[in-house]
């Protein structure tokens, strides 16, 4: 059984399973205790020199399920699910859909099986021949799966990235859910009632500004606040009337104070809600910890995703986001360590240029965002303002993300002029940078994908097509692949290559969180030196790029106090 009621599968692959071991099995309709079937597969795995490879679907939810059970299972040697995300991220990855699609056969979904929602039968209640004509049907499906797939992998150049990377991965992510994150509840009740006081002081300052009292959380209100009442321009229309989104707020607090505070309002309550009031619930009864799930298919661009709480999301840019990561505490006599890639997008931007500037600046460890604004604004590093800093700043990450002259006004509050004047300056001096770009989505035209630096693929049909919007929407998904999935691949990898040095050492340190381009550690206080050579070590050693990849390391006794 898996998490959330759906059944995990493994099929054994080998010529006489006996070899590996007797497996006992369950005569009858009976049902299996999860201890026997644990039992059973230990005896089947048991041995260090035990070659039995094993196949599936989902295997991390497997490894995640069996590892609450003290049973490591080796990594598994293909997954239907991996390889189907690797060979097309765009696609369906549930087995019902990758049969249909491959062989055309259906399959009988879960949601077939035992319904859905609230309504669902649980997995108890089913019956055992439902329950095995559904495993059988999709142990079938994965066993007949496996070798269209491989091939396609060889194919594509994907054999590499699948083997060497993603598949060992699914047993580390597994061990990451399964060791989970210990959080102070306390630190969490303190900042709520903290944010709950601020919420109320920026609430009554919305109202004294409109001049009436209202529901800051009524879109319609709202509307009839700014656009009727104060009379401010409308930006953009929807169908229910003029929308009240971020980006329109963002807008209109150039010319009234109100659409300012009611961003700070709604950023302010989402923490709150998010994490510092959803933390607690998700605290495991058994564990005392939290155990976000880690989503190896999440993103197209190969980057995780985690949900049951959603870490890539809590804010670090402001104050009030960083503060939530004081919660985040280890177990005692542990500290956390942050282990974190430094400006690790624009070191790839660097090494797929070839811009000599950005190549120099790197090699000589110079503040790049300072390089940059010296560079464009023909001065000297040393006369670099912090305003010039923090445009340059924008500038270096909006090439990344393809923000348009207009985005980048609204960030920086200038003209949209003075921000294209901006970026022609900075392409002038970066000409690299200007020619990767166009050739990146030249490149991407003609083949319909993109690729990274280990090989992984985004199909990008929307860069053929006849409406603006949509083409020049996937011009800017194959910049941002290019560099995004190449920042997945270089950390996926340090993962894979972390867990297995910290086992060959026999540490007693655990991963316990990947956000982005920083991963998390809980270490026995006496390893931390170790650890943090270790971590510098493997993650500048997972790929050779034009520039050196540098590593930030940081100890404390919560997750801010080690960022």
């Amino acid at each position: 059984a898996g998490k959330e009621g759906s059944p995990g599968l493994f099929v054994p692959v080998a010529d006489e399973i006996e070899d590996a071991g007797e497996l006992p099995m369950q005569q009858g309709p009976e049902r299996v205790a999860a201890g026997d079937v644990c039992a059973a597969l230990a005896a089947v795995f048991a041995g260090d020199e035990c070659e039995l490879a094993w196949i599936g679907h989902d295997t991390k939810r497997l490894h995640a399920c069996l590892g609450e059970r003290d049973l490591a299972l080796p990594p598994a040697a293909f997954d239907s699910e991996i390889a189907a995300f690797l060979l097309d991220p765009a696609a369906a990855r549930d087995l019902p859909a990758i049969a249909q699609q491959r062989f055309g056969t259906r399959i009988q979904s879960f949601e077939e099986l035992a319904g859905r929602g609230a309504k669902a039968t649980p997995v108890e209640a089913i019956e055992v021949e439902a329950l095995a004509r559904f495993a059988a049907a999709q142990a079938a499906a994965v066993r007949d799966l496996r070798a269209p797939l491989v091939e396609q992998l060889e194919r594509d150049g994907l054999t590499a990235l699948f083997e060497q990377v993603e598949m060992p991965l699914t047993a580390v992510l597994g061990r990451v859910e399964r060791n989970g994150v210990r959080i102070d509840e306390a630190t969490l009740r303190a900042l709520s009632e903290e944010y709950e006081a601020k919420l109320a002081t920026i609430e009554a300052r919305i109202h004294e500004l409109a001049g009436e009292t209202f529901s800051v959380n009524s879109p319609k209100q709202l509307q009839e606040i700014l656009f009727e009442k104060l009379k401010l321009p409308v930006v953009k229309k929807t169908k229910t009337g003029y929308s009240t989104d971020e980006s329109v707020l963002e807008q209109l607090s150039f010319e009234h104070e109100l659409p300012a505070q009611v961003l700070a309002w709604r950023r302010l309550s989402k923490l709150k809600s998010t994490y510092l009031d959803a933390l607690p619930p998700l605290v495991s009864p058994r564990s005392g910890r939290i155990h976000p799930t880690f989503l190896q298919t999440g993103a197209a661009t190969g980057r995780l995703a985690s949900t049951n709480p959603n870490v890539q999301n809590i804010p670090i840019r402001t104050e009030e986001g960083i503060r939530i990561r004081e919660a985040f505490v280890p177990a005692e006599g542990r500290l956390l360590l942050s282990a974190d890639y430094s400006q690790v997008e624009l070191r790839i931007l660097a090494h797929y240029s070839g811009d000599e500037s950005l190549i120099e600046a790197f090699e000589q460890g110079e503040d790049i965002h300072r390089r940059t604004a010296a560079e464009v604004a023909g001065i000297d590093p040393e006369d670099v303002t912090a305003d010039q800093r923090a445009r340059a700043k924008a500038v270096n990450f909006g090439i990344i993300y393809g923000s348009s002259a207009f985005g980048l006004a609204n960030q920086l509050g200038i003209a949209t002029g003075e921000a294209q004047a901006t970026i022609d300056a900075y392409f002038a001096r970066y000409q690299g940078v200007r020619r990767f770009l166009d050739e990146t989505i030249e490149g991407a035209k003609e083949r319909g994908y993109v690729t990274t630096l280990l090989g992984r693929r985004r199909y990008l049909p929307d860069l053929a097509s006849r409406n603006r919007v949509l083409r020049q929407a996937a011009e800017r998904m194959a910049v941002n692949t290019v560099i995004q999935g190449s920042e997945a691949d270089l950390i996926k990898r340090a993962m894979v290559e972390l867990d297995a040095a910290i086992d060959d050492e026999g540490l007693g340190a655990l991963l316990i969180l990947q956000v982005h381009d920083e991963l998390v550690f809980e270490v026995p206080e006496d390893e931390a030196e170790r650890l943090t050579r270790l971590a510098r070590e493997r993650m500048r050693g997972v790929h050779r790029l034009r520039v050196p990849l540098e590593v930030d390391v940081g100890l404390g006794r919560s997750w801010r106090e080690a960022h």
